[in-house]
Formats: C-alpha cells, sequence, structure tokens
C-alpha cells in the first residue's frame, strides 16, 4: 500500500441529520450516516456521522491536504461550531506508512485556530500498512 495522509472532518452524535448539516454547510459529505444506519466497510457506531475527508496525498503533504478542506471549512466556521456543540467534532490527520517513520506533523495556524473554534479535538493517526 502506497505512502499517504489525508486529512478528515468528523461531526458526530450529533441532533441534526447530515443531511441537514449538508443543506446548511453546503458541502456533500465523504460519508453521512444517519442514526440507526451502520457503514458496512468501516462497522462505525450508530449515531448520525458526518465527515468530509481531503484528498490522499501520496507525499504526505500536510498542507497540501489543509489546503484542499481550509477554502471549504473556514467560511463555514460558525455553522460547524453550531453543530459540533450539539455532539462531537474530530479533526484527524491519518498518516499511512511513510517508510516506518512518522514524519514531523506541522500543524497550520489557520487548522488548529479552526479546531480550537469549533472545538474539535485534532486526532494524529499513523495507520499500519496491511502487508
Amino acid at each position: 500500500m502506497p505512502d499517504y495522509m489525508y486529512i478528515s472532518l468528523s461531526l458526530g452524535n450529533t441532533t441534526t441529520p447530515p443531511r441537514e448539516i449538508s443543506a446548511a454547510t453546503g458541502i456533500e459529505p465523504s460519508t453521512a450516516l444517519l442514526k440507526g444506519e451502520r457503514d458496512p466497510v468501516r462497522v462505525l457506531p450508530r449515531s448520525n456521522l458526518w465527515s468530509i475527508e481531503s484528498m490522499k496525498s501520496p507525499q504526505g503533504s500536510l498542507e497540501a491536504c489543509w489546503q484542499e478542506l481550509e477554502h471549504k471549512l473556514l467560511p463555514r466556521t460558525d455553522i460547524f461550531r453550531h453543530f459540533a456543540a450539539e455532539g462531537s467534532a474530530v479533526l484527524t490527520i491519518a498518516i499511512q506508512g511513510m517508510d516506518g517513520r512518522i514524519p514531523s506533523i506541522m500543524i497550520p495556524p489557520s487548522m488548529s485556530l479552526f479546531a480550537g473554534t469549533i472545538g474539535a479535538v485534532i486526532d494524529i493517526d499513523h495507520l499500519l500498512s496491511a502487508d
């Protein structure tokens, strides 16, 4: 499996259905599950889930991943803060492989400001290769 990095923003356990979050933000999510549905691939929990992912950067460029999401998320910060307050928000940096070495993670100021403003935790997840 190739080495890559991506970022995702997930809103979970919200009282607002994912379809309404998409309508309010104008953003089509990567994953949208209504409470009671189950994602057969990831076997996610049975709660409302709305999530958007960046592209998978084969060079492991956090900055490139954030730039892709930044223009979608920042103008809607107040909307995301509202939905995050209903449940939980997680901004995940997922890292796959990287020759066994986790690269230096330098979080852009606008990314940490966005996470703090909406009340999201930042999760750095090193994914193991399936080899």
